[in-house]
């Protein structure tokens, strides 16, 4: 009796342990986007531009250790440690190749994106629980695309699928971007288990242009 009261104990506390594991995870997760951000506005102020991937412009530049390895010697965002970050960090738990963290930028390097992608475990950027289309108003800012049903302004209708713009009547809208909607379906599993961050505006002519192109980089994902 007392060896399964024992072991009944010790496999509640193994799993609150874990569950507590998870969120630390996901909260360094959280912790190091924002860093890195931050250090990627610095450099872009510093420099002009943000800086390149290991794998060239529109290229997903992985971490190291989960496919599509950088180049020897190089790191997956190139020039951002130790002088604006001091070491570029890791995901904490990685789900194998494919899944980590990743950084992307359009040819001027005036767009980037940035995901841990498919590694969230407790905290996701999406109320499940809810409906699949109800943003966790605490963590939304780490989906990881633009939110659909948000205030009716071009920059909440990114990765929408919806947009006026050039439209004289507001209720008409275009789809300009290409994978918008597949990828920002909130009946998908990397809704749930990716964090994402992006910044910046495409340098074009015109502001469809300036959509498009900003679409292309912040509407997908790896």
């Amino acid at each position: 009796m007392v060896i399964s009261v024992i072991g009944i104990i010790a496999s509640v506390l193994f799993a609150n342990i874990n569950e507590g594991g998870a969120q630390s995870r996901d909260a360094k997760r959280q912790a190091d986007l924002r860093n890195l951000q931050s250090a990627l506005e610095l450099y872009k102020n510093r420099e002009g531009e943000y800086p390149a991937g290991c794998r060239g412009a529109n290229n997903w530049s992985w971490q190291s250790g989960v496919g599509n390895d950088c180049p020897s010697g190089t790191k997956y965002i190139e020039g951002l440690a130790p002088a604006f970050i001091r070491v570029l960090p890791v995901d904490p738990k990685t789900n194998g190749d494919g899944t980590g963290y990743a950084y992307l930028t359009n040819n001027d390097r005036t767009v980037y994106k940035l995901v841990a992608f498919r590694t969230v475990e407790e905290l996701s950027a999406i109320d499940s629980s809810n409906t699949m289309t109800r943003l966790n108003d605490n963590l939304s800012s780490f989906r990881l695309c633009n939110f659909a049903g948000g205030p009716a302004t071009e920059e909440f209708r990114f990765c929408s699928g919806q947009s006026d713009i050039g439209q004289s009547n507001a209720g008409s809208y275009i789809n300009y971007n290409e994978d918008g909607i597949a990828g920002c379906n909130y009946q998908n599993d990397d809704m749930q288990n990716s964090y994402a961050v992006w910044g910046g505006l495409a340098d074009a002519n015109s502001s469809v242009s300036v959509r498009q192109q900003t679409e292309a980089i912040i509407c997908v994902k790896p």
